[in-house]
C-alpha cells in the first residue's frame, strides 16, 4: 500500500505566520500625494503579481520544510517455516572421494556442499544459518532469508579451513548461538558429520542439554563408515529429533528430501515501509521563483 504524506505536517503553521505578518506586519509608509498617477500605470499592474509571487515563494518553501514523502508499505505475509541451523562437518576426513559413485574424483566435502545448496534453495520460507567446525566452529552466515547469498558462501567455504579434526561439541554450540536471536516456534539444528567427536572444549553430551534447554531439535545425519552412529542417535532423539545414515550422495539427497518435508511452523514478518523524500522538488521551485522574482526586482519590474 502506497500513500503521500509528510514527515513535519507542523511546518505548515509557518505559513500562517507569514500571512499574518504581511497583515499586521506591514511598514506603514507616510501618504504623499502626486499628481499624474497615470505615469505610474505600468508599476502599480504589477503589484497583485508580485505579491502572488512572493505568497508562492513561501508557500513551497514551508511545504519543502514539512518534508513530504511518498511512503510504500510493504508487508510480506506472514511465511510457515523453520528457522535452521546447518552446522555441517568441514574437518580432513572429508576430504576423501569416492562419496559420489558417479564422479568419484570429488571430495566427500564438495558432495555435501552440493546437497546442502539444494537443500537451501528449496527451502523458501525458512531461516537459515550456516555453521562449519572442524579443530574448532565458526558461523560463515547467521541466520538470513536470503537463500541465493547462503549459496554463495558455501561455494567459497574451503575443507578443513576450521582444523582437520571433528569437534562436534563446538559445532552444535556454535550452531546454538546462532539461533539465539530466532523467534520461530521451530528452531532446529541439522547436524552433518563423518567423523567421532576427537577434539574441542565442549562435549557432545553438555552440547545436546543446552539444546534441549532451548528448545532446539537436533537432527543428525553421519555420511560414511567412520561415525559415532550411537552418538548421533542419542542427541537426536534426546531433542526430540531424528537420526540418519547416508552411505553415499544418494541416500544423502533422500535424507534432505525427507526433512524438506517436515512439518512447517510459523514466522512473523515485519512491516517495511520505504521511503521517498520529496523535498527537493518544492526547494526548487521555491528558490527558481525567488530568482525569477530578484530579477523583476532588478529590472525595476515590481
Amino acid at each position: 500500500m502506497s500513500e503521500f504524506s509528510f514527515e513535519y505536517p507542523e511546518a505548515f503553521l509557518l505559513f500562517f505566520v507569514y500571512l499574518a505578518c504581511q497583515y499586521f506586519c506591514k511598514k506603514r509608509a507616510k501618504t504623499v500625494y502626486f499628481p499624474h498617477l497615470e505615469l505610474f500605470s505600468k508599476t502599480k499592474a504589477w503589484i497583485p503579481f508580485k505579491n502572488i509571487l512572493r505568497h508562492l515563494i513561501a508557500f513551497f518553501i514551508v511545504f519543502s520544510l514539512a518534508s513530504p514523502i511518498f511512503i510504500d508499505h510493504h508487508n510480506p505475509a506472514n511465511r510457515n517455516g523453520f528457522d535452521i541451523s546447518l552446522c555441517i562437518d568441514s574437518s580432513g576426513s572429508m576430504g576423501e572421494s569416492g562419496f559420489d559413485e558417479d564422479n568419484s574424483n570429488i571430495s566427500k566435502f564438495d558432495s555435501v556442499k552440493t546437497i546442502v545448496k539444494e537443500f537451501i534453495l528449496k527451502r523458501r520460507n525458512d531461516n537459515i544459518a550456516l555453521v562449519f567446525f572442524g579443530d574448532f566452529a565458526y558461523i560463515a552466515s547467521p541466520l538470513t532469508y536470503e537463500k541465493e547469498a547462503l549459496s554463495e558462501f558455501i561455494d567459497v567455504q574451503d575443507m578443513a579451513l576450521a582444523g582437520k579434526n571433528t569437534a562436534i561439541g563446538d559445532g552444535l554450540i556454535t550452531a546454538i548461538d546462532a539461533l539465539k536471536t530466532s523467534i520461530a516456534t521451530t528452531k532446529i539444528i541439522i547436524l552433518l558429520t563423518d567423523g567421532k567427536h576427537n577434539a574441542g572444549s565442549v562435549s557432545v553430551q553438555n552440547a545436546a542439554e543446552i539444546a534441549k534447554k532451548n528448545n532446539i531439535k537436533i537432527y543428525t545425519i553421519g555420511v560414511g563408515e567412520d561415525i559415532d552412529a550411537v552418538m548421533l542417535e542419542k542427541i537426536a532423539l534426546e531433542s526430540g529429533a531424528k537420526s540418519f545414515l547416508a552411505k553415499d550422495i544418494k541416500k544423502l539427497k533422500e535424507v534432505y528430501e525427507e526433512i524438506d518435508g517436515f512439518e512447517k511452523s510459523t514466522l512473523k514478518s515485519k512491516e517495511y515501509a520505504f521511503k521517498e523524500f520529496l523535498f527537493f522538488y518544492p526547494a526548487s521551485l521555491a528558490f527558481a521563483l525567488l530568482f525569477f522574482y530578484f530579477y523583476l526586482f532588478l529590472r525595476r519590474a515590481i
